[in-house]
Parts: C-alpha cells; sequence; structure tokens
C-alpha cells in the first residue's frame, strides 16, 4: 500500500503544467505518467472502499481493516488532498484521476460520519 501511497506523492512539474489546448490536454490525459497516477489512486479508492470500515468487512479481514484505518488511511488522504490542492492552485490534473479522488473523500467521509455516530451511541450506553 505504501507504493501506492508514493506514486500518488511523487509530481512531475512538466506533466502538470496547464495545457495550452485541448490537444495537448487529450495528450497529457493519455500519457503513462497520469495512467500510473490514475490506477494508483484507483486501487486506493478500491481497498478503502472494500476494507476502510470495520464493521463493513467479515471477520477474516477486520484485522487488516483496522491496520489499514490505523496505519495507511491518514498518509493516504494527505496524499489524495496534495492532489486536489494542486488542482486548486491550476494545475493540471487527469480527470479520471479527479474522478477517484472525489469518489475516495465520498467514501472516506462517509466512514469518518459513522465512526463519530458509533461514537456518540456508545458513549450515551
Amino acid at each position: 500500500m505504501e507504493i501506492v501511497r508514493v506514486i500518488l506523492d511523487r509530481t512531475n512539474p512538466e506533466l502538470e503544467k496547464k495545457p495550452a489546448d485541448d490537444d495537448d490536454r487529450e495528450e497529457l490525459e493519455t500519457n503513462e505518467w497520469w495512467k500510473t497516477k490514475k490506477w494508483a489512486i484507483r486501487i486506493l479508492y478500491r481497498m478503502f472502499e472494500r476494507y476502510g470500515s470495520p464493521g463493513g468487512v467479515t471477520k477474516e479481514y477486520r484485522d487488516f481493516s483496522m491496520w489499514y484505518l490505523t496505519s495507511f488511511s491518514a498518509g493516504a488522504l494527505q496524499v489524495v488532498f496534495k492532489i486536489m490542492d494542486s488542482y486548486r492552485k491550476g494545475n493540471f490534473v487527469s480527470d479520471k484521476v479527479m474522478r477517484d479522488g472525489l469518489l475516495y473523500f465520498k467514501v472516506s467521509q462517509g466512514e469518518a460520519e459513522a465512526s463519530c455516530r458509533n461514537y456518540n451511541q456508545m458513549r450515551k450506553l
């Protein structure tokens, strides 16, 4: 999982410049650099979607889910925020990378809300 985070954390200023026209944009979208980032963020999103919630996994994956949440999810979230911040600053980010980054936020935010609700319910008991 660390390799996924490292791939997403890498920068390439030449390939992150805002394209001048649509042809340049299409060329950047199909560049290996962005394809690699697309697959890395897709893996990150799918792993969190499947294993990010200890209450939503089978017993055999519960330990991995807990490890993922405690050891890896904070670093992964920082990298996704870094990608979104790069886009906010006007740099190019592939549409597919943006889509999967936003999906990661959606899934992880839903888990955080559920955890807070569960925690508050437990405190009432």
